[in-house]
């Protein structure tokens, strides 16, 4: 049986290593062969789900804007559409990647967003910050003392410097990101945990709390407990994401009580419906 929707992610799982889409090169074979059937999976939902709400290439922000009314409408019953700003982050960071001119239908919607949600899981696999899952992950003691040497003998580092630290950090990876010429000096190598699209992100993470913060200084331990919450603030977007495009259950994104989830769901439902009467109005009459 042929299956043309194959093409693309073929494609995809090409112009990524097998690090940076799921870990391969740190696991048996027979699971990345379990990663890629559960990919191929992923992929099909997703090109059908997104069919529904992209007939015909559009820009980034109308395939946001679509997808997001598409959340609304969809996942209202029980005002489960909570999900939907969470939603709109996973999908906003993923299309914001390509060139601004790139327009989106379904299949390049899901080309764009499936890499995405499989690269940002490589957050979870930095060295010497934690363990576990996006969802579960747990920050190690070998992050504190890996941070502390990093800026030794000071104790603490000034607050806007962390974004640009976890950047660099990010990237170093036991010299994995390093031409081999340039890394006479290091120890260890091995194959890169995860792709340059995590630092990045953890860079723009890192930005918008330093922004918000009070004390000008941070210590190793607060270093740490901030990339922790980056990883599962990406958990919790990918979560989102899959509730919507594959159709699966929402298992941790954070439930609003119930006033604010009801009057969060009528406003994207009023959003959705005044979209939808904006594109559907009748020319004027000349």
């Amino acid at each position: 049986m042929k299956r043309p929707w194959l093409a693309p992610l073929a494609l995809l799982a090409h112009l990524r290593a097998d690090a940076a889409r799921s870990g391969a090169a740190h696991r048996p074979r027979r699971l990345e062969s379990v990663a890629l059937a559960r990919a191929e999976l992923d992929y099909a939902a997703c090109t059908e789900t997104a069919a529904k709400f992209l007939e015909a290439p559009v820009s980034a922000a109308d395939a946001v804007e679509r997808a997001v009314d598409f959340c609304a409408v969809d996942a209202r019953i029980i005002d489960h559409n909570y999900a939907c700003a969470h939603f709109r982050q996973a999908i906003e960071r993923a299309l914001g990647l390509s060139p601004e001119d790139t327009t989106f239908d379904s299949t390049a919607f899901c080309q764009a967003t499936e890499g995405y949600m499989l690269d940002i899981r490589g957050a979870a696999r930095v060295p010497r910050t934690g363990t576990g899952s996006l969802l579960d992950f747990k920050i190690s003691p070998l992050c504190s003392r890996a941070v502390a040497a990093s800026f030794a003998p000071a104790e603490k580092l000034d607050a806007a410097s962390v974004p640009d630290f976890w950047w660099t950090m990010c990237m170093n990876q036991d010299c994995a990101h390093f031409l081999p010429s340039r890394t006479r000096w290091c120890r260890t190598q091995r194959q890169p945990t995860h792709s340059v699209m995590v630092c990045d992100a953890a860079r723009t993470y890192a930005l918008g709390e330093v922004r918000s913060r009070a004390a000008d200084m941070m210590s190793p331990d607060e270093i740490c407990a901030m990339y922790g919450a980056f990883v599962r603030a990406m958990g919790v977007d990918v979560d989102a994401y899959e509730h919507v495009m594959h159709e699966g259950r929402v298992s941790k994104v954070p439930v609003p009580d119930d006033k604010a989830r009801t009057l969060l769901s009528a406003q994207l439902v009023n959003d959705a419906s005044a979209h939808y009467i904006r594109d559907h109005m009748s020319s004027p009459i000349e």
